[in-house]
Protein backbone atom coordinates (compact mmCIF):
# COMPACT_ATOMS: atom_id res chain seq x y z
CA UNK A 1 0.00 0.00 0.00
CA UNK A 2 2.90 2.70 -0.78
CA UNK A 3 0.67 3.70 -3.80
CA UNK A 4 -0.19 7.01 -3.49
CA UNK A 5 -3.86 6.26 -4.75
CA UNK A 6 -4.19 3.75 -1.41
CA UNK A 7 -2.25 6.72 0.79
CA UNK A 8 -5.26 7.71 2.30
CA UNK A 9 -6.88 4.87 3.18
CA UNK A 10 -5.92 2.91 7.01
CA UNK A 11 -3.46 0.43 7.52
CA UNK A 12 -3.62 -2.93 9.85
CA UNK A 13 -0.40 -3.39 10.01
CA UNK A 14 2.14 -2.10 12.38
CA UNK A 15 4.10 0.66 10.69
CA UNK A 16 8.32 0.57 11.22
CA UNK A 17 11.26 2.22 9.86
CA UNK A 18 12.75 -0.58 8.57
CA UNK A 19 13.04 -0.61 4.51
CA UNK A 20 11.93 -3.96 3.21
CA UNK A 21 15.89 -4.92 2.44
CA UNK A 22 16.70 -4.30 5.99
CA UNK A 23 15.23 -8.44 6.96
CA UNK A 24 17.50 -9.48 4.14
CA UNK A 25 20.84 -7.99 5.88
CA UNK A 26 19.81 -9.60 9.07
CA UNK A 27 19.04 -12.90 7.87
CA UNK A 28 22.58 -13.11 6.12
CA UNK A 29 24.30 -11.64 8.72
CA UNK A 30 22.47 -14.69 11.57
CA UNK A 31 22.24 -11.24 13.90
CA UNK A 32 19.09 -11.12 15.85
CA UNK A 33 16.54 -8.60 14.60
CA UNK A 34 16.49 -5.33 16.64
CA UNK A 35 13.07 -4.41 18.52
CA UNK A 36 10.20 -3.16 15.90
CA UNK A 37 9.55 0.51 17.23
CA UNK A 38 5.64 0.50 16.71
CA UNK A 39 3.62 3.29 15.05
CA UNK A 40 0.60 3.80 17.23
CA UNK A 41 -2.98 3.68 15.32
CA UNK A 42 -4.61 7.03 15.45
CA UNK A 43 -8.02 6.56 17.26
CA UNK A 44 -10.93 7.79 16.09
CA UNK A 45 -13.28 9.83 19.16
CA UNK A 46 -16.52 8.37 19.31
CA UNK A 47 -17.69 11.09 21.32
CA UNK A 48 -17.86 13.43 18.49
CA UNK A 49 -21.53 13.11 16.51
CA UNK A 50 -21.73 11.26 13.44
CA UNK A 51 -23.77 13.04 11.26
CA UNK A 52 -24.79 11.15 8.33
CA UNK A 53 -25.61 12.48 4.84
CA UNK A 54 -28.86 11.79 4.13
CA UNK A 55 -30.05 12.22 0.54
CA UNK A 56 -33.07 14.60 0.15
CA UNK A 57 -36.60 12.95 -0.72
CA UNK A 58 -36.98 13.21 -4.46
CA UNK A 59 -39.96 15.16 -5.28
CA UNK A 60 -43.36 13.20 -5.86
CA UNK A 61 -44.34 13.60 -9.49
CA UNK A 62 -47.34 15.34 -10.29
CA UNK A 63 -50.61 13.92 -9.82
CA UNK A 64 -51.63 12.63 -13.36
CA UNK A 65 -54.74 14.30 -14.78
CA UNK A 66 -57.89 11.72 -13.84
CA UNK A 67 -60.01 12.78 -16.32
CA UNK A 68 -57.50 12.55 -19.38
CA UNK A 69 -56.60 8.74 -17.75
CA UNK A 70 -60.50 8.23 -17.39
CA UNK A 71 -60.34 9.01 -21.61
CA UNK A 72 -57.38 6.62 -22.26
CA UNK A 73 -59.61 3.86 -20.56
CA UNK A 74 -62.56 4.40 -22.30
CA UNK A 75 -60.39 4.61 -25.46
CA UNK A 76 -59.07 1.36 -25.26
CA UNK A 77 -62.26 -0.47 -24.27
CA UNK A 78 -64.08 0.53 -27.00
CA UNK A 79 -60.62 -0.35 -29.48
CA UNK A 80 -60.76 -4.02 -28.12
CA UNK A 81 -64.74 -3.99 -28.49
CA UNK A 82 -64.03 -3.08 -32.04
CA UNK A 83 -61.16 -5.56 -32.79
CA UNK A 84 -63.35 -7.97 -31.34
CA UNK A 85 -66.26 -7.27 -33.43
CA UNK A 86 -63.98 -7.31 -36.73
CA UNK A 87 -61.99 -10.30 -35.82
CA UNK A 88 -65.82 -12.06 -34.98
CA UNK A 89 -67.17 -10.66 -38.31
CA UNK A 90 -63.86 -11.75 -40.37
CA UNK A 91 -64.39 -15.63 -38.68
CA UNK A 92 -68.08 -15.89 -39.25
CA UNK A 93 -67.03 -14.33 -43.42
CA UNK A 94 -64.77 -17.07 -43.61
CA UNK A 95 -66.41 -20.31 -42.10
CA UNK A 96 -69.32 -18.80 -44.38
CA UNK A 97 -67.07 -19.31 -47.61
CA UNK A 98 -65.12 -22.34 -46.38
CA UNK A 99 -68.63 -24.01 -46.04
CA UNK A 100 -70.00 -22.90 -49.29
CA UNK A 101 -66.89 -24.63 -50.73
CA UNK A 102 -66.62 -27.78 -48.61
CA UNK A 103 -70.48 -28.80 -48.14
CA UNK A 104 -71.07 -29.76 -51.87
CA UNK A 105 -68.07 -31.62 -52.31
CA UNK A 106 -68.48 -33.36 -48.95
CA UNK A 107 -72.25 -34.27 -50.32
CA UNK A 108 -70.52 -35.32 -53.23
CA UNK A 109 -67.73 -37.60 -51.54
CA UNK A 110 -69.91 -39.46 -49.11
CA UNK A 111 -73.49 -38.98 -50.19
CA UNK A 112 -74.04 -42.67 -51.25
CA UNK A 113 -72.03 -43.60 -47.32
CA UNK A 114 -74.30 -40.99 -45.86
CA UNK A 115 -77.57 -42.75 -47.60
CA UNK A 116 -76.29 -46.65 -47.30
CA UNK A 117 -76.53 -45.82 -43.09
CA UNK A 118 -79.91 -45.16 -43.16
CA UNK A 119 -81.21 -47.28 -45.61
CA UNK A 120 -81.22 -50.78 -43.71
CA UNK A 121 -83.83 -49.13 -41.54
CA UNK A 122 -85.86 -46.84 -44.02
CA UNK A 123 -86.52 -49.95 -46.59
CA UNK A 124 -89.12 -52.52 -44.50
CA UNK A 125 -88.43 -56.00 -44.51
CA UNK A 126 -91.74 -56.72 -45.66
CA UNK A 127 -90.57 -55.03 -48.86
CA UNK A 128 -89.25 -57.62 -51.18
CA UNK A 129 -88.06 -55.46 -54.15
CA UNK A 130 -86.92 -52.00 -54.49
CA UNK A 131 -85.19 -49.85 -56.97
CA UNK A 132 -82.19 -47.24 -56.29
CA UNK A 133 -82.18 -44.13 -58.58
CA UNK A 134 -79.48 -41.75 -58.54
CA UNK A 135 -76.59 -40.36 -60.92
CA UNK A 136 -74.89 -42.76 -62.20
CA UNK A 137 -71.82 -42.45 -60.00
CA UNK A 138 -74.13 -42.27 -56.30
CA UNK A 139 -76.08 -45.11 -57.91
CA UNK A 140 -73.12 -47.13 -58.99
CA UNK A 141 -71.50 -46.66 -54.92
CA UNK A 142 -74.89 -47.34 -53.62
CA UNK A 143 -75.46 -50.67 -55.37
CA UNK A 144 -71.80 -51.68 -54.22
CA UNK A 145 -72.98 -50.72 -50.25
CA UNK A 146 -76.45 -52.42 -51.07
CA UNK A 147 -74.77 -55.39 -52.35
CA UNK A 148 -72.22 -56.21 -49.22
CA UNK A 149 -75.24 -55.29 -46.60
CA UNK A 150 -77.19 -58.63 -45.31
CA UNK A 151 -80.57 -57.44 -44.90
CA UNK A 152 -80.15 -55.58 -48.62
CA UNK A 153 -78.30 -57.89 -50.90
CA UNK A 154 -80.31 -58.76 -53.97
CA UNK A 155 -83.60 -57.10 -52.80
CA UNK A 156 -82.53 -54.47 -55.17
CA UNK A 157 -82.18 -52.99 -58.64
CA UNK A 158 -80.00 -50.39 -59.38
CA UNK A 159 -81.35 -47.31 -62.01
CA UNK A 160 -78.46 -44.78 -62.94
CA UNK A 161 -80.15 -41.45 -63.99
CA UNK A 162 -78.55 -38.70 -65.98
CA UNK A 163 -79.69 -35.40 -64.91
CA UNK A 164 -80.76 -36.39 -61.57
CA UNK A 165 -78.58 -33.95 -59.35
CA UNK A 166 -75.63 -34.75 -57.31
CA UNK A 167 -77.21 -34.68 -54.01
CA UNK A 168 -79.90 -36.29 -55.29
CA UNK A 169 -80.90 -39.68 -54.73
CA UNK A 170 -84.24 -42.33 -54.75
CA UNK A 171 -84.99 -45.28 -53.24
CA UNK A 172 -88.81 -46.57 -54.11
CA UNK A 173 -91.04 -49.58 -53.61
CA UNK A 174 -94.55 -50.63 -54.44
CA UNK A 175 -96.02 -49.32 -51.55
CA UNK A 176 -94.27 -46.53 -50.45
CA UNK A 177 -89.98 -44.44 -51.03
CA UNK A 178 -87.37 -42.31 -49.55
CA UNK A 179 -86.27 -38.94 -51.49
CA UNK A 180 -82.67 -37.93 -50.24
CA UNK A 181 -81.98 -34.34 -51.64
CA UNK A 182 -78.89 -33.40 -49.90
CA UNK A 183 -78.61 -30.53 -52.03
CA UNK A 184 -81.03 -28.52 -50.53
CA UNK A 185 -80.40 -29.74 -47.38
CA UNK A 186 -76.96 -27.78 -48.27
CA UNK A 187 -79.05 -24.90 -49.19
CA UNK A 188 -80.66 -24.47 -46.56
CA UNK A 189 -77.41 -24.81 -44.09
CA UNK A 190 -75.82 -21.94 -46.36
CA UNK A 191 -78.92 -19.95 -46.13
CA UNK A 192 -79.03 -20.18 -42.22
CA UNK A 193 -74.98 -19.79 -41.91
CA UNK A 194 -75.41 -16.46 -44.77
CA UNK A 195 -78.36 -15.16 -41.95
CA UNK A 196 -76.62 -15.89 -39.08
CA UNK A 197 -75.05 -12.31 -37.64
Amino acid sequence: MNSAVFSHLPRFHPQTDRQPADWLRILASGDSAPPETEVPLPVADISAPVVAAVPAPEAAPPAADGAALEAAVRHLAGLAARLEAEARSKAAETLKAMAAEVLPELSRAFLADEIMRHLPALVPVSVPHFEIRAEPGVASRLGELAATHPALAGRFDVVPEEGAGAGRAEISWRTGGVTFETEKLIQACLARLRAAP
